[in-house]
């Protein structure tokens, strides 16, 4: 291999550039290759090098012009003004009769590196006379040109007569024959925000996808989704494009392609339940249809929407092909986390034991905290089938090291407690309570700390236990300021409260230090629960106590309603104030 200096390279383009530049266009072609390769400092400096390329813009061949454009747009990094020197090459090149060559004329003017104060106006005038090109991919690239330049325009605050521009896009979507020059015009208005497409023109555009590629069928129905809006839409059009859609859905798309159909699908008929309510069982048999059919790459996504998608009502479905939702060694997390979701919900029980052993394997031996966390909460979807297995194993590991499983596991048994409602756990709660209290420093986030209080107060009536709870509040106190999750800060009032009377004297003291720092909060919501306190406390301490006994009673996977809710709030105080 030869290693040649900016000199050698300028001497052997020279001595080309003697002869017939379009008989000669190969040999050409491999200096240029050179040329880029060892494209430096010297080289860009080198105005003997410069100046033999620039006289190679008149050569016709397309692979040599797309090098010498290439190496244009390098030194334009350097030297803006070297656009000033083959502005006529450039327009020469996009009246070529090779519509490669006008491609390529197109590319270099709305190259970041061309701009020029000098230019902008000549640029945006050259590529908006492309618009009306006799060929379609020369107009898709000129359209996606001006929305380059319109870009960059922006960046860089330089004005133009955008109003005049985006007119002519508007005229072009209603008088253009190519789809895939439609989409670009859409496109390019979505970007300046400058019109709404009307209803018909996306139908249209439906009706036309068979004349274009795989690809540009998928960005005319995510186009589709995008920008139509399904309250305008009459019955007719709306059925209209169901009816188009539909037929997509089958084994011969990609799998990409047939989910933006189902998303469109679903997009265009959730004005109306009954109708949303057909396509979404139309979308969910075809999915699972699919099941024996997706590859690999492509499953996450199908089952992303599967997961979306599913109810009660489609879990017996699943059933016979809960193998295929058993995870491998050769899955990905994500996938491993979208497996599981479904998996849960195929269990019946015939298989439901060897689903149980499959997931507590995969708890006990992941490492991502994502996959553990769905591992566990898939237990208490078929604890319904297995509880005292279930209950059982989250209290075993209560005990792990890992704290993603310590959360996961407390957080689980909150919400079986709380699916449960007035029902008691299989397992003794006393037992729970004793290895429960003993974690709270394994948790590692605010909502298993949330799922911890909630349990205690339900199920703690011993004094060893009040004594531990003391301690943490305490601690939370101390750390207040390092709070950032204001329900957290709820959790720790509402327990305070509960507390205080089961053990008045104990509690006493905590429960008065939690309002008056709430009361300090520069937080609303945190001001008027602390109040509502107060108030019950200070005004009807019998009806307060009744409160704190139903809200010990209250074990809500989510929070309860007057934490999160104003009015409730407002309306729970009055009720008590009463009494």
């Amino acid at each position: 291999m030869n290693y040649d200096s900016s000199h050698d390279i300028s001497r052997r383009l020279s001595k080309e550039l003697s002869t017939d530049l379009n008989r000669n266009s190969q040999a050409i072609l491999e200096i240029l290759k050179d040329l880029l390769r060892m494209c430096d400092g010297e080289l860009l400096e080198s105005t003997r090098v410069l100046n033999s390329v620039i006289q190679l813009t008149q050569v016709k061949d397309v692979r040599v012009k797309k090098i010498v454009y290439l190496y244009l747009s390098f030194v334009g990094e350097h030297d803006s003004e070297i656009w000033l020197h083959i502005t006529n090459s450039i327009s020469n090149d996009l009246l070529d009769p090779n519509p490669f060559v006008r491609k390529a004329a197109i590319l270099i003017l709305t190259d970041s590196h061309s701009i020029s104060s000098l230019l902008n106006e000549t640029r945006m005038n050259s590529i908006t006379n492309c618009l009306k090109d006799n060929n379609p991919s020369v107009r898709r690239y000129a359209v996606a040109g001006i929305g380059k330049l319109y870009r960059l325009f922006s960046i860089q605050k330089v004005e133009f007569d955008t109003a005049t521009v985006f007119d002519k896009l508007v005229q072009m979507i209603y008088v253009d024959e190519d789809p895939t020059v439609i989409v670009e015009c859409i496109r390019c208005l979505q970007l300046g925000k400058k019109h709404e497409v009307k209803t018909e023109l996306l139908i249209s555009l439906l009706e036309r996808m068979d004349m274009v590629e795989e690809w540009t069928k998928m960005e005319i129905v995510v186009l589709f989704t995008k920008c139509s809006n399904p309250l305008k839409m009459t019955h007719e059009e709306i059925f209209q494009v169901l009816n188009i859609l539909d037929p997509h859905l089958d084994d011969k798309n990609p799998i990409f392609f047939t989910l933006s159909c189902a998303t469109a699908m679903l997009h265009v008929s959730k004005r109306f339940a009954k109708i949303y309510s057909d396509v979404k069982t139309r979308i969910v048999d075809f999915l699972i249809s699919k099941l024996a059919l997706v590859t690999l790459p492509m499953q996450s996504l199908h089952l992303i929407m599967l997961n979306e998608l599913l109810d009660k009502s489609s879990n017996s479905k699943l059933f016979p092909y809960w193998k295929k939702f058993l995870l491998l060694s050769t899955d990905d997390a994500f996938l491993k986390v979208q497996k599981l979701k479904i998996l849960s919900r195929t269990a019946t029980t015939e298989n439901v034991l060897t689903i149980f052993r499959h997931i507590t394997g995969i708890i006990m031996t992941a490492i991502e905290s994502e996959l553990i966390f769905e591992a566990v909460d898939s237990l208490t979807v078929i604890h319904q089938h297995l509880p005292s297995n279930c209950e059982t194993f989250l209290q075993s590991i209560l005990k792990h090291d890992n704290t993603s499983i310590v959360d996961s596991a407390l957080v689980a048994l909150w919400k079986i407690k709380s699916d449960l409602k007035d029902k008691e756990l299989s397992i003794d709660s006393n037992t729970l309570m004793d290895e429960v209290v003993k974690i709270y420093r394994k948790l590692s986030c605010d909502y298993s700390k949330v799922a911890f209080l909630s349990l205690v107060c339900t199920f703690s009536r011993s004094k060893p236990h009040m004594k531990i709870i003391m301690k943490i509040l305490k601690q939370e106190i101390a750390t207040w300021s390092h709070i950032s999750d204001y329900l957290f800060k709820l959790v720790l009032l509402r327990s305070a409260f509960i507390f205080y009377f089961k053990f008045p004297k104990s509690f006493q003291t905590i429960l008065g230090e939690i309002m008056h720092l709430m009361f300090s909060e520069n937080n609303l919501i945190l001001n008027r629960h602390a109040m509502m306190y107060y108030t019950l406390l200070k005004t009807n301490v019998q009806a307060a106590n009744t409160f704190a006994s139903d809200l010990s009673k209250e074990l809500s996977y989510q929070f309860p309603k007057h934490f999160t809710n104003r009015s409730e709030c407002g309306l729970q105080t009055l009720q008590f104030l009463k009494l």
